[in-house]
This record gives C-alpha cells, sequence and structure tokens, in this order.
C-alpha cells in the first residue's frame, strides 16, 4: 500500500492544519479586551501541590488530553495543578476551570474553523489569534485563572529575550492564547507590552515548571510526534522533520523528572483531523484507564524529598519569573 503524503498540518495547531490545507478562513468575533489588572501573570506558588497533571503540546494530537482527563475523573483521580503547553494548555484550562465531562466534551466539539479563523495578516503572523481567545474565555465563564477550582499554568515564550514565560494568574484565554502562538502562523500575544510565542519552543511537556510550582508528583501525558514513527524522503520533510526532532528531543529531556508518563497509542496520521477527534479522545482514555491502578499507587506513596527547582530553570525562565519561584533569599527572610 502507498504511503500517506507527508502533511505537516498534523504537527501544527489546528489553525496552521487549516492555513496549510489551503482552506478559507472564516471571520470570528475579535478579542474582548483585557480589564485592567487581569493579565496573565505568574503569582509564586504559597503551598505545595499533592500532585499535578501536565499536558503536553501536539496539535491536533491534543485531542487525547480529554481522554485522559475524563477517565481520571471517572477514577476520582483529580489534580491539584494543570500544567500545559499549547494544545494541552488549551484542554488542561477548560479542565482546570471546572467544566464537567460533557461540557469539556462540548468544547471539544466545537474545536474548528470557527475558532482559527480570524485572518489577519502583519508582519509576524497570518492570523491574529483573537478567536482562541475568546473561545478560551467564553467556555472558562470569562472567569480569571485564579478564580478556578484548580490550579492552572500555561508556558509561553518571550519572544525578544526568548525566556520560558510561566502564567497562573489573569485572563484564561490570553494566556492560552500567548502558549499556541506558533511562529509565522499566529500573531504574537502581546501582554505588557511584550510578544509571546507557542511554549513548545522550549518546553513541550513542561514537568519541571510544575516542580517548580510545587508539585510533589506529576503525571505527564506526551503526544507529542515521535520522528521515528515516519522515516523522511522528501526535501519538505526533511525541513519539517527539524522542528519535530527538536520538539521530541525537549519532551524526552523533561519527561524524565515526570513520576508516570503516559503516551496514548493514537491512530494513523490520516486519522488526526478535526472529523478523527473522537478516535484521538478514545486513544487519551484508553491510555489513561490501563494506567489507573499505577497512578493510584503512585498517588498513595509518599513523595520522595526533592529539589522544587531544577538547574536548567534558571537559564530558561524569564528573570523576573525565576526570581518570584525561587522566593526571597535567606537574606531577605525575616
Amino acid at each position: 500500500m502507498p504511503r500517506a503524503p507527508f502533511n505537516p498540518a498534523l504537527f501544527l495547531l489546528p489553525a496552521g492544519a487549516l492555513l496549510l490545507a489551503g482552506c478559507s478562513l472564516l471571520p470570528v468575533p475579535r478579542e474582548h479586551p483585557i480589564v485592567p489588572g487581569d493579565e496573565p501573570r505568574l503569582v509564586a506558588p504559597v503551598a505545595p501541590a499533592r500532585w499535578a497533571l501536565v499536558l503536553s503540546s501536539g496539535a491536533m494530537r491534543g485531542f487525547a488530553h480529554v481522554g485522559v482527563i475524563r477517565e481520571l475523573r471517572a477514577a476520582g483521580l483529580e489534580p491539584d495543578l494543570i500544567v500545559g503547553t499549547s494544545v494541552g494548555a488549551a484542554v488542561g484550562v477548560l479542565a482546570a476551570s471546572g467544566l464537567d465531562d460533557e461540557q469539556l466534551a462540548e468544547a471539544a466539539e466545537a474545536i474548528g474553523m470557527n475558532v482559527f479563523g480570524d485572518l489577519r495578516l502583519s508582519r509576524f503572523g497570518l492570523i491574529g489569534g483573537g478567536g482562541i481567545h475568546e473561545f478560551i474565555d467564553r467556555f472558562s465563564r470569562y472567569r480569571t485563572i485564579e478564580e478556578f477550582p484548580i490550579r492552572f499554568a500555561a508556558v509561553a515564550v518571550e519572544a525578544e529575550r526568548s525566556c520560558l514565560e510561566i502564567f497562573n494568574a489573569g485572563d484564561a484565554g490570553k494566556t492560552v492564547q500567548a502558549s499556541t502562538g506558533v511562529p509565522v502562523v499566529f500573531s504574537p500575544a502581546s501582554i505588557r507590552g511584550r510578544r509571546y510565542l507557542d511554549g513548545a519552543l522550549v518546553s513541550p511537556l513542561p514537568v519541571r515548571v510544575a516542580r517548580a510550582l510545587g508539585a510533589q508528583r506529576v503525571v505527564a501525558v506526551d503526544v507529542v510526534f515521535d520522528p521515528k514513527e515516519r522515516p523522511f524522503s522528501s526535501l519538505v520533510e526533511a525541513f519539517w522533520r527539524i522542528s519535530l526532532v527538536t520538539q521530541w528531543a525537549l519532551t524526552a529531556n523533561e519527561a524524565a523528572d515526570a513520576d508516570i508518563v503516559l503516551r496514548p497509542a493514537l491512530p494513523p496520521e490520516g486519522v488526526i483531523t478535526f472529523s478523527g477527534r473522537d478516535a484521538l479522545i478514545e486513544a487519551g482514555a484508553r491510555t489513561a484507564r490501563e494506567s489507573l491502578s499505577r497512578i493510584s499507587r503512585l498517588l498513595a506513596a509518599a513523595p520522595p524529598s526533592r529539589d522544587r527547582l531544577h538547574s536548567t530553570l534558571e537559564e530558561l525562565v524569564c528573570p523576573d519569573s525565576y526570581a518570584a519561584l525561587r522566593g526571597p533569599s535567606r537574606a531577605e527572610r525575616p
């Protein structure tokens, strides 16, 4: 059987998929203005989190995150903290906002052309990003992250300094817009005068951020494409492979710091589309069901003593945020 042609859309956000597929983009409402004081920001953690669920990037493969969350909830396993990158941030923020399984499924079903059709050319991107901002805020009932019943954080890359930023407070939609800002496809989200790009550029599986925010145990869900799944045979495929290999390596590096990593067995590439979302959700659910006993045993055991801040974070995280994570030095403490 001949191999299906390579489709780079599968490895970008759905917006990129639509664009590269040559679809006409539909107008959507522009994002609403952020209330002063509700800009996304980092608030230093004041208490540890018993366990965190970390959700990776992965474009449309991220529908599997919905299935994982559904099965964990059915087993009574609700995380104290959810941390996500890119599509993991989009799914995670809705789960953390308190949507029940039916509402989360409704949100997953609603993601499509009307969400990512904000065509607005600029010097930095082809799509404005206001659609995802409005979509997230609408489904999370226009509440700020600190009002959610479950603690949440997302990561993005601050464009000018190329450092990792962490947002765990403020406007939820703007936070996700920043975390999902695929370069060239989306115009960077602007927050307090700084521009932000997709968090997957630096941390596609933000396990170390979860630890830095106080997580004593980490269960991570990795749906990042493994380049070994497909050899390349053309110049176009070789070009895309540069990004895929880099993201896969970053993911593998951080996965080593998780207690458990779930890697759903996803359907073939041709099924990874909006119309195939049910198969992706079920793939995540199946992997979670198969891992429930292992997760339960992990959470029943006392967590080991370990450093909260990984040594790499000082170099990667934006200076002000790293200072907030580190807390006052001994000399500054009362």
